[in-house]
């Protein structure tokens, strides 16, 4: 397990990360690694990121090596994948610097703040805090592969409450509410509080766990809902599509 509180060393800068090719093909860049307890120094470890079309969800197959690097397997939005990273990577650099999924953020690297949140194997855990080595032959989920289409009920409750203000920390609230629901489709207040501690400076709270109790809703297909555009739509017609993202009338202060 990595330990607790350990900074990556260029969080602010985001590293140069190449498109995910097909079979044969691989990705190589250099990469921080997360450094030994009692030491600043964090070296650098090669990383690669390969697909492998032949596996199958029934699980991943034993590790592999390549250059010198074991290469833990995992499923990532339901592609198969090998990464030769040193195994005590967090699991959030490799998301981020090697397969560019960067809807996960980074907030704190210490698991406080959840922005980080993913799924693995259904369970929201922080990125930040989950190592490579843990990872290997689960599934993961970000915030890429929960809905590519935005149709998932948190989503769509998320815009439709107006519960994302800055945007930042979203990503790890809608994966997080997500997961709870995938396994309490009627939670309490409680439940959702206990379920989704992410830490949002804008706080949208109040309006969250509204938000959560109206996708719970839809789950429970006791409604319906349809708030969020799809991808690709113009912004003049995502305004008018859906009203938490039209301007405010003149004269009028946004609330």
């Amino acid at each position: 397990m990595v330990e607790p509180g350990i900074e990556h060393p260029g969080h602010r800068q985001q590293q140069p990360a190449g498109e995910i090719l097909g079979v044969g093909h691989v990705v190589e860049l250099s990469h921080p690694t997360a450094p030994d307890k009692g030491t600043r120094d964090t070296g650098h470890a090669f990383l690669s990121f390969t697909l492998s079309h032949r596996w199958s969800k029934s699980g991943a197959e034993p590790s592999v090596r390549r250059k010198g690097f074991t290469m833990p397997r995992m499923i990532v939005n339901d592609r198969p994948v090998d990464i030769a990273m040193d195994p005590r990577t967090p699991l959030l650099w490799a998301l981020r610097d090697a397969a560019n999924l960067t809807g996960t953020k980074y907030g704190c690297g210490a698991g406080d703040c959840g922005a980080c949140t993913v799924m693995v194997d259904g369970a929201a855990l922080r990125a930040c805090l989950v190592t490579l080595s843990e990872c290997e032959g689960r599934f993961i989920t970000t915030i890429e592969g929960l809905s590519p289409d935005r149709s998932h009920p948190v989503q769509q409750a998320m815009v439709a409450e107006q519960a994302i203000q800055c945007g930042f920390c979203t990503p790890g609230i809608v994966m997080a509410a997500a997961a709870l629901l995938a396994r309490n489709a009627n939670p309490s207040d409680d439940d959702i509080r206990d379920a989704i501690p992410n830490l949002c400076r804008c706080g949208v709270q109040p309006r969250l766990l509204e938000a959560v109790r109206r996708a719970a809703r839809v789950m429970r297909r006791e409604t319906t809902l349809h708030a969020a555009p799809v991808p690709g739509i113009a912004p003049a017609d995502a305004a008018r599509t859906t009203p938490a993202l039209s301007p405010a009338p003149s004269g009028d202060t946004p609330r």
